[in-house]
């Protein structure tokens, strides 16, 4: 028989005229998709990576393109993400636009996430 593994919600923000969302712990977790906010100040959405917490990456898959990417948000929109992508990493967090070329929010937004505890 299967066991069940329960989802979990978590909200994070991206502050106010900030572009980097709080930090999302993955210890024992996967990362398995995003509820977008009400409102978005237009911008890419990225998923930046850290094994410590303190040195962040752009996380790319095999093909060499950013992982969980969303170039064209829609507010109010749920996306699945790429677990297996994520599943390496021990810390996550949202960026609005890209490294280069950061997005300040207008506002506070908020996401639901969803995280599965792994097995």
């Amino acid at each position: 028989m299967r066991q069940y593994i329960p989802r979990e919600k978590q909200v994070i923000t991206i502050p106010n005229g900030a572009s980097v969302s709080d930090v999302i712990d993955l210890t024992n977790t996967s990362l398995l998709g995003l509820i977008m906010p009400a409102a978005w100040t237009t911008a890419a959405l990225n998923i930046s990576v850290s094994h410590d917490g303190v040195n962040w990456f752009v996380c790319y898959d095999a093909y060499g393109s950013a992982a969980n990417s969303i170039s064209s948000p829609v507010v109010g929109s749920a996306y699945s993400l790429d677990a297996q992508s994520l599943l390496p990493w021990r810390y996550a967090r949202l960026r609005s636009g890209t490294v280069a070329t950061p997005v300040p929010q207008g506002a506070d937004r908020a996401f639901t996430i969803v995280k599965r505890g792994l097995a």
